[in-house]
């Protein structure tokens, strides 16, 4: 169907998106009344509620009634098409947008959230070490830190006890190339492995990735870092933040939504800067006076230009990904590393982060940014 006839919300999906979807959603049943409401609509709906994190009951009126969009939603989550839309749009980003991958990964990351969770949440549990009352998240992950499979437990649910609900699909017919999965210490268990021994359809090795001897606080390590990412760009849907669904099943599909969104995204993106020059401004507390660096991105460029006046410098910088594909809101922020003042400009839907070190800058400088009034000069274009 056509794009909606109403003031489009943030989360609404594009054309493009709408096209590469509606194919995989269910056709309507046999007999009956034919069906009269619009399932565009009805997806825009769930992504407004995963997003905005609102109750159903409280969506806006220019949507579908509620009890009809929570109806498609609890279908979708019972006959699995949440988890089909998942795997068809990751593999087929895998093979389209990202050529150096198969459609299926040969390695994958798992770990575990704890969430707090509601009073109508059933199924709660308390995480001693994390102190928290809730559920707990346990996702698998591809080298893209794209979503492959989920499980909700109780938070009480040990990491190890919980992981064979999440690992038993990543079964050979499912994932035929896979043949690591990353964990940290916590999935170093008798038991886990005792259940991994019984199953030999599942070809892969878990491995334990250490952290380093005598290590203390965040430690980034190495293919871990990508599960950890991904809890980031989960985390950043209102639904999500916490858990307020009524069953597990739910909870598990919140998530799934969550990652059908991020990848759609990816693959058609909503907004794009035509040009990005922002100046940073550094108002130093030393005798040097003020410094000013300019970064500059054009677009569909995949490389920043960071030239600094002072010395007259330029260096380059790439990206992750274009700039084109970088949505607004973009969060800038200044990170600091011992005696290293490091510039990072993250992406709010996708995590992505190009950091800019800048050294001989003293620990005790204040950093203002001139980024707002740029923004605004570039307003929003449509790509």
């Amino acid at each position: 169907m056509d794009a909606p006839v109403r003031k489009p919300y943030l989360t609404d999906l594009t054309d493009v998106q709408w096209e590469t979807i509606e194919p995989l959603l269910p056709a309507a049943r046999f007999g009956g009344r034919p069906r009269s409401v619009d399932l565009r609509e009805v997806m825009n709906a769930i992504l407004y509620v995963n997003r905005t994190g609102c109750q159903w009951s409280l969506l806006p009126h220019d949507f579908p009634a509620k009890s009809t969009v929570y109806e498609y939603f609890a279908q979708w989550r019972d006959d699995g098409t949440w988890q089909h839309l998942l795997d068809v749009l990751r593999e087929g980003y895998r093979e389209v947008h990202a050529p150096s991958h198969e459609p299926t990964p040969s390695a994958a990351s798992i770990d575990s959230q704890s969430v707090k969770g509601t009073e109508h949440a059933g199924g709660n549990g308390y995480d001693a070490g994390k102190k928290i009352q809730g559920r707990k998240r346990s996702i698998v992950v591809d080298t893209l830190g794209l979503l492959m499979t989920v499980a909700v437990t109780a938070g009480h649910v040990d990491d190890a006890a919980a992981a064979p609900s999440v690992l038993e699909s990543l079964d050979r017919e499912a994932y035929p190339r896979l043949k690591v999965v990353w964990a940290d210490g916590k999935y170093h268990n008798h038991a886990l492995n005792g259940w991994k021994d019984g199953h030999p359809e599942l070809r892969w090795e878990l491995v334990i990735v250490r952290r380093p001897d005598g290590a203390k606080g965040f430690v980034l390590l190495p293919k871990r870092w990508v599960v950890e990412r991904t809890f980031g760009w989960l985390g950043r849907a209102r639904r999500l933040s916490r858990d307020y669904e009524r069953n597990t099943s739910s909870s598990e599909s919140m998530v799934k939504v969550r990652s059908i969104q991020l990848i759609l995204n990816r693959m058609d993106p909503k907004k794009c800067y035509p040009h990005l020059n922002i100046e940073l401004h550094q108002n130093s507390t030393s005798q040097t006076g003020s410094k000013f660096v300019t970064m500059e991105v054009a677009r569909n460029s995949n490389v920043a230009i960071l030239r600094d006046q002072e010395e007259r410098k330029e260096v380059k910088f790439k990206l992750h990904i274009p700039m084109s594909e970088w949505p607004l809101p973009t969060i800038f922020r200044c990170l600091m590393e011992s005696e290293v003042r490091v510039y990072a400009v993250a992406d709010d839907d996708k995590g992505e982060m190009l950091t800019i070190p800048t050294k001989r800058i003293p620990k005790s400088d204040s950093v203002y940014y001139k980024i707002q009034q740029e923004l605004r000069k570039m307003g929003r274009p449509e790509c």
